[in-house]
């Protein structure tokens, strides 16, 4: 008789393959996605600890940090756009 555990046990290596159960790929993020993410309202907290938890290639020229600005990004999200795309947002 098989029992609940045993079928658990023998169901394990082929639930842990299967592609439902596999963690998620980190996107990449950029400036478009941060500016989806402004425009539906999620607060800066949020996009702060995803800029921080992802890969991201982020355009940080003037018109593309003034775009930003204008779509509703604070200096916090602008700053750490540039931390992680290795400027200080102390640099001119």
């Amino acid at each position: 008789m098989l029992t609940l555990s045993s079928l658990i046990l023998a169901m394990g290596p082929a639930v842990a393959q299967s592609p439902e159960f596999a963690p998620a790929e980190k996107k990449s993020m950029n400036n478009d996605a941060i500016a989806k993410m402004i425009k539906a309202g999620l607060s800066d907290y949020i996009i702060l600890k995803t800029i921080n938890a992802n890969p991201g290639s982020y355009d940080v020229s003037t018109e593309a940090l003034n775009a930003l600005k204008a779509a509703g990004a604070g200096d916090r999200v602008i700053s750490a756009i540039l931390r992680r795309s290795g400027q200080s947002s102390s640099e001119g």
